[in-house]
C-alpha cells in the first residue's frame, strides 16, 4: 500500500473517531436531543476533547509504524497543535458545564474537570514554550518533562469524570467506549515508559569517546557492551539516554552521525542548545548509555534523482554527516551539494574529513554559509532564494520528473525560510522537497 494512502487512512480514523462516538452517543441517548443547545454543545466538545487527548498518547508513544508513514518531526508538530485544540475544547466544555450546572454533582464534576484541564494546559504549555526557541523564560527541561509525564494521571481523572457523566446517560456501550479509549492511552504510556525501556536497557552501550569538535559541538561515540549494534540508515535518529550523574537520564532524540557501514560503534554529534545538551561535554568515557530506535524517514539514499542538494542549518548537519560518511565508505560518487549555514567560522568542523570525502567523490561540493561574521570571505548571510538559485538551482522547474532532490534539516525558522524559496524556484514540493525540523 502506498504511503499516501496509509496517511489518508490514519488521518481519516483520527478525525472521524470523535464524530462516530458523538453520533453513537446521540443514537443511544435520544433524550439528549431535548436538552438545551448549550448542554448539547458541551457534550460534543467534551467527547471530542477526550478522544483527541487519548490519541495524543498514541502519537507520542513513538510507534515505528506511524513514524515510517509521517516522520516523527511532523508527528510532534501535529501533537502540539492537536493538544492545544483539545485543551481549548475541554476548557470551553468545562466552562459551559459550570455555567449551566443545576446540581451539586455536576458542579463538582465540572470543577474536577476544570482542574484536570488546567494541569494538562500547564504540562503542554511547558513543553511547547521550552521547545519554541523564543527568547522567553523557559522551564527547566527536567521540570517540564516531569510535568508532561504526569498527564497520564490527569487523563485518569478525565476518565473518571467521563464515567461520572455516564451516570446521567446509562449506556453500557458508551461506557465500554470510554474505557477502551482510556486503556488505549494507558497502554501507549506503559509501552513507552515501562515495556520498551526495559527492552532497551537489556542492550547497553558504553561511551568510548567524548570529543569536542568545534565550539559547542560534541561527538559521543558508543560501543555495544553485550549485544549487536543497532541497525539504522543514514538520516535516521535514535533516542539516547546516558547513565550519568551529570545529565538527565531521560531519552532525547539525536540523529546518527556515524556511517552504518562501520557497525562496531555509533556516534552522535550534538550541539549545546539547552538544559540537557549544555551538559553533554561533562559525559565521561566508560559511562553507560542506551539507544532506542531507529526512527525517521529522512533518508536521501532512497532518492532516484541525479543530484542531491543537502541544506543544513547548524546542528542540522548531523544526518548529512551520516549520509556522506556512508557514501565515502561505499565509494559512492553520486553528485551531491551540501550547503551548511552556521553563525561563525569556528563552528565549521571536520574540514579534513570533508576533503577526504571530496577526493573520493569529485562530484561532492561543500559550501559553508556564515551569517554573523563580516570578515568571512565566502558565502555570507542566510540561506535565501538568491543563494539557492545561484548555488543549487532547479534546472527543470515545474516538471513532474526533476533531476535535483532537496533535503533540508535545521531549526524550524530556517526550514520555514528555505522551503518557500525552493518552491518559488519551481521545485516539485511533493516529490523533491524533503524537510526535517528539530525541536529544542
Amino acid at each position: 500500500m502506498k504511503n499516501s494512502i496509509k496517511k489518508m487512512i490514519l488521518l481519516l480514523i483520527y478525525f472521524s473517531s470523535p464524530l462516530a462516538v458523538i453520533l453513537l452517543f446521540y443514537i443511544l441517548n435520544p433524550s439528549v436531543l431535548s436538552q438545551r443547545p448549550l448542554r448539547q454543545l458541551a457534550n460534543i466538545l467534551g467527547l471530542t476533547a477526550y478522544i483527541i487527548l487519548i490519541y495524543e498518547f498514541v502519537l507520542t508513544s513513538r510507534l515505528k509504524v506511524i513514524d515510517r508513514i509521517f516522520g516523527m518531526d511532523r508527528i510532534i508538530l501535529f501533537h502540539i497543535i492537536m493538544s492545544a485544540i483539545a485543551i481549548q475544547l475541554a476548557v470551553v466544555h468545562g466552562l459551559i458545564m459550570f455555567y449551566i450546572s443545576e446540581t451539586t454533582i455536576i458542579l463538582i464534576g465540572s470543577g474536577i474537570n476544570l482542574l484536570a484541564q488546567f494541569i494538562i494546559l500547564m504540562a503542554v504549555g511547558a513543553i511547547f514554550l521550552h521547545g519554541s526557541g523564543k527568547k522567553i523564560k523557559k522551564l527547566d527541561y527536567n521540570v517540564a518533562k516531569t510535568i508532561h509525564n504526569l498527564t497520564i494521571i490527569t487523563t485518569s481523572f478525565l476518565f473518571l469524570h467521563a464515567l461520572g457523566t455516564n451516570l446521567n446517560y446509562p449506556s453500557p456501550i458508551i461506557l465500554i467506549i470510554y474505557t477502551l479509549f482510556y486503556l488505549l492511552a494507558l497502554g501507549s504510556w506503559l509501552n513507552l515508559k515501562v515495556i520498551r525501556i526495559r527492552k532497551v536497557k537489556n542492550n547497553p552501550y558504553e561511551i568510548i569517546q567524548v570529543k569536542n569538535e568545534a565550539g559547542s559541538y560534541w561527538t559521543l561515540t558508543l560501543k555495544p557492551k553485550n549485544a549487536e549494534i543497532l541497525d539504522y540508515s543514514p538520516g535516521q535518529y535514535g533516542y539516547l539516554s546516558i547513565k550519568s550523574q551529570e545529565v538527565s537520564k531521560e531519552f532525547h532524540p539525536f540523529s546518527f552521525a556515524s556511517s552504518p557501514v562501520k557497525n562496531d560503534s555509533i556516534s552522535f554529534t550534538i550541539k549545546e542548545l539547552g538544559d540537557y545538551t549544555n551538559q553533554i561535554g561533562t559525559v565521561k568515557i566508560g559511562e553507560t548509555a542506551y539507544i532506542e530506535g531507529p526512527y525517521g524517514i529522512f533518508n536521501a539514499l532512497k532518492s532516484k534523482a541525479n543530484h542531491l542538494v543537502l541544506i543544513a542549518g547548524g546542528s542540522g548537519i548531523t544526518p548529512f554527516l551520516s549520509l556522506l560518511r556512508y557514501m565515502k565508505d561505499t565509494k559512492n560518487t553520486r553528485k551531491v551539494t551540501l550547503i551548511w549555514g552556521v553563525k561563525f567560522p569556528y563552528e565549521l568542523f571536520l574540514n579534513d574529513e570533508f576533503e577526504e570525502m571530496k577526493r573520493i567523490n569529485p562530484n561532492l561540493a561543500i559550501i559553508p554559509v556564515i551569517s554573523d561574521d563580516e570578515s568571512w570571505e565566502g558565502e555570507s548571510g542566510f540561506i535565501d532564494r538568491e543563494k539557492l538559485e545561484r548555488l543549487a538551482p532547479c534546472v527543470d522547474p515545474g516538471k513532474e520528473i526533476q533531476k535535483n532532490d532537496y533535503y533540508i534539516c535545521g531549526p524550524p525558522a530556517m526550514v520555514k525560510n528555505v522551503r518557500p524559496a525552493l518552491k518559488s524556484l519551481g521545485v516539485n514540493k511533493s516529490k523533491y522537497l524533503h524537510t526535517e525540523k528539530f525541536y529544542r
